[in-house]
């Protein structure tokens, strides 16, 4: 048997059990009210779009866009699969069905992924990983963009390491084209792109100057050529969105309550803090002074929820309702009434902390180690940026872990890393050992 007919078998012997772990997921799963809050929004931006080719979530739009506070990417993509079927319930379920393909997809690319960092038993740990992880099984089901920007952003990952093994202006273009269509689903990856540009030319150094530079820009073009484009079109035809700027403001003001939590309702300071509203209204300047004030009168409890608790909470487990995988309330999920799938949870819930764990030591490891190629390399270093950027980022707002969710991917490699390079060394000291 041939090394790529293996690898094909490998591939399909993840995909498949990957894709029916989340359809019966779907099907096995009571929602309360699937089509609320976001979900409402989207698939009424994208009901717009497919048929009055309007971008906003006002059913009384009179053929006028507005701004709404949400990207771009995910409802254009559900705006696809609204022409294409027609009807709202055939949407829905057609988007589901997409999603757990995707959600599948994923579990290749971390095999593939992890194939540049790992020898291939371990890689294929790190796949299985996210093939059962109870939040990338259920984030399939939910109308809500973090099953098409986990794929986006993996595929994105994958392809500039894969462009880092040959100075190719194609593979560049190629690759930035697809971060910026994860840009273009959630524009918090924004910087991404500009803190890949010196690890590519650090790694490249040693090509020829002309085409390390033509393929740096080129993939920087790719990258932001569809979001500055959209931003620019939507700025003139609409103004400045002061929706996203308010939501930014509040993400930041709700960062300031330790545990986002004024009374008794978890993630809500804004429903139980009268002086919220009061904080919303001062300018950035002032939001600053008055943290330094809070931090002042209590620097014990705010310094340790801003540098302890804040990480902590983010790559936390629980997405704060029901049992903490899933988004929106629920009736029953399948992880309710499969004894299988409940005893799965169980045993992801209790590895959780040490996976983290394991991700953020590997540091450790990377700065001793050696390894079989640079793109190895590469693949860590991108993996290891994206989980510093986002956690440095979410330290500053309100650090809700459903963000972290779409970086599983990416954390389960750095694991695996860390616990193979712990498995290496523990058995070159015993062969040390041995007369």
């Amino acid at each position: 048997m041939t090394e790529n007919i293996k690898q094909l078998l490998m591939v399909a012997f993840l995909l498949v059990p990957s894709f029916f772990l989340r359809w019966e997921y779907v099907n096995n799963t009571k929602i309360i009210e699937p089509l609320r809050a976001d979900a409402y929004a989207y698939t009424m931006v994208a009901k717009n779009l497919a048929f009055d080719h309007v971008f906003t979530s006002k059913p009384d739009h009179h053929g006028k866009p507005s701004h709404d506070g949400r990207p771009p990417g995910y409802p254009f993509f559900l705006a696809l699969i609204f022409f294409l079927t027609g009807s709202l319930q055939a949407f829905y379920y057609s988007t589901l069905l997409v999603q757990c393909f995707i959600g599948a997809s994923t579990v290749v690319l971390v095999y593939i992924l992890a194939g540049f960092l790992l020898p291939r038993p371990w890689a294929f740990l790190a796949a299985l990983l996210t093939a059962l992880s109870p939040h990338m099984i259920a984030m399939s089901a939910y109308i809500l963009s973090e099953s098409l920007f986990t794929f986006l952003l993996l595929l994105a990952v994958v392809l500039i390491v894969w462009a880092c093994k040959k100075v190719s202006a194609w593979r560049f273009l190629l690759a930035g084209g697809v971060l910026g269509l994860a840009v273009f689903v959630r524009p918090t990856l924004a910087i991404f792109p500009l803190l890949c540009a010196p690890i590519i030319f650090f790694f490249k150094k040693d090509e020829r100057k002309s085409q390390v530079w033509v393929a740096l820009a080129l993939f920087l073009f790719a990258s932001y050529s569809l979001p500055a484009s959209w931003s620019i079109w939507r700025t003139a035809s609409l103004g400045f969105d002061t929706v996203q700027a308010s939501q930014f403001k509040t993400a930041l003001v709700a960062g300031f309550y330790p545990g986002i939590t004024y009374k008794d309702l978890p993630g809500m300071p804004y429903r139980e803090d009268p002086g919220f509203q009061q904080k919303m209204a001062k300018d950035y300047p002032d939001l600053a002074r008055h943290l330094v004030k809070i931090i002042q009168e209590d620097p014990g409890r705010y310094l340790g929820w801003w540098l302890v608790g804040k990480p902590v909470m983010f790559w936390s487990w629980k997405v704060f309702f029901s049992d903490g995988i899933n988004f929106y309330p629920i009736e029953y999920s399948w992880f309710d009434i499969n004894p299988v799938m409940k005893m799965l949870r169980t045993v992801m819930l209790g590895i959780h902390p040490v996976l983290v764990i394991l991700a953020f030591i590997g540091v450790v490891f990377f700065c001793r180690g050696q390894f079989r190629e640079p793109t190895a390399m590469v693949a860590y270093l991108l993996c290891f940026i994206l989980v510093a950027h986002f956690t440095l980022m979410f330290m500053a707002l309100a650090p809700f872990p459903r963000y972290a969710l779409p970086l599983g991917p990416e954390l389960y490699v750095m694991s695996v890393f860390s616990l193979w390079k712990m498995t290496t060394f523990v058995k070159e000291r015993r062969s040390s050992l041995v007369p």
